[in-house]
């Protein structure tokens, strides 16, 4: 009996790794994805945050100008 369990817990190990394995890459790609759209979120952050201060820099040389 216990050669019958030894067999089925063998037999078991490789399928259980094939799934930790399969939730291990679904898991580094939904992480992946995660990490793009932040990237892609802060870029587009930045990207306005930079055209604000633009427009306050050239309304603010056109002030001086017309002084």
């Amino acid at each position: 009996m216990a050669k019958q369990w030894l067999s089925g817990v063998e037999n078991g190990k490789e399928r259980l790794w094939d799934i930790l394995l399969e939730w291990i890459l679904k898991r580094l790609d939904d992480v992946s994805n995660i990490f793009e759209e932040s990237v892609d979120d802060i870029t587009s952050l930045a990207d306005r945050a930079l055209q604000q201060q633009l427009n306050v820099i050239e309304d603010n040389f056109a002030q001086e100008k017309q002084l």
